[in-house]
């Protein structure tokens, strides 16, 4: 397999597309093959909240749901997902206020858990040989942790990707919405002005350019604005992923981005002591916060090694 050209550092909290100018950089094979593979795209409605949802990969197969960040969306998984669509019933979808999902008046641990199952039940993830596996991403990682925790349902393992929660309650960086920033006249405006939450550098700005103009829509009248609610920080009620971590009685996966700012290694080993027996830690090296930006090939390795030994 081909590895991705390493790019130029940037300072981190530069934007880091504003030179392309909107044009877009050149993408290595691999990165052009997955996100080649087309997903199945529906709408999955629950209680009116309309959740979007990607699928890969023939139902019967064993089954993968993927989780992404605060402000994310389904898209951040379009380069990972398809590594597994070969093996694998593979599914993602952006929780509501993200992405094309529905804007909810308030947000709340048991709506995101609610849709994970729903999205989980509506790709048939439950219909393979084994039960599925749940891999999340920052705030995602803290909403699989609640939902192997307090579902009926049997799951395999779940895998935490940079995600804490400390004892003070602490969790993700949220950051405040800058409303004032959220309309632009055009795409090319809005992706000189992308960025990561928390900052970090892009090794690879074809990556990034991915993930911005996935990040963005089209506003009759308005022009260009982000996709994501700029609200749900101040309207945010969330369970403590620490308190439910005892809970779990399947396997659980750590994994911290070794120069993230959000997560410490102090921090997953008491998370790993606190979820119990069976819980390993990883640590993936040159990877900030957003593991999959800048180390998506060592992710793409490390989640095949614990989809291996559980499924």
């Amino acid at each position: 397999m081909e590895m991705p050209p390493i790019m130029l550092r940037e300072p981190a909290r530069l934007p880091p597309l504003a030179a392309l100018e909107g044009l877009a950089p050149e993408a290595p094979a691999w990165f052009s093959r997955a996100v080649g593979q087309i997903p199945e795209r529906e709408f999955v409605d629950i209680d009116g909240t309309r959740i979007e949802m990607l699928c890969w990969g023939k139902v019967g197969r064993p089954g993968l749901l993927f989780l992404h960040g605060n402000g994310a969306n389904a898209e951040w998984w379009r380069f990972i997902a398809p590594f597994f669509a070969g093996t694998h019933r593979v599914a993602a979808f952006s929780l509501s206020g993200m992405g094309l999902s529905s804007w909810r008046p308030v947000y709340s641990s048991a709506d995101f858990r609610a849709e994970a199952m729903a999205v989980a039940q509506a790709a048939r993830l439950f219909d393979g040989p084994s039960p599925p596996i749940v891999i999340g991403h920052s705030l995602g990682a803290a909403v699989m942790v609640l939902l192997l925790a307090r579902s009926d349902q049997r799951f395999a393992g779940g895998v935490a990707i940079d995600s804490h929660v400390d004892r003070a309650g602490r969790q993700w960086g949220l950051g405040r919405a800058t409303p004032e920033t959220r309309f632009s006249r055009s795409s090319v405006e809005l992706l000189a002005r992308y960025r990561f939450v928390p900052p970090q550098p892009s090794f690879h700005l074809f990556i990034t350019d991915f993930i911005a103009r996935s990040s963005i829509r089209y506003v009759e009248g308005g022009g260009w604005t982000w996709k994501h609610d700029p609200a749900i920080v101040g309207r945010f009620d969330f369970e403590d992923m620490w308190l439910a971590s005892p809970e779990l009685t399947c396997p659980l996966m750590l994994i911290r981005g070794a120069l993230s700012d959000l997560t410490s290694e102090e921090q997953i080993q008491a998370m790993r002591r606190q979820a119990g027996s069976g819980t390993i830690a990883v640590t993936i090296p040159e990877a900030h916060h957003h593991v999959m930006v800048s180390q998506p090939i060592a992710l793409i390795a490390t989640l095949r090694t614990a989809i291996a030994n559980w499924q």
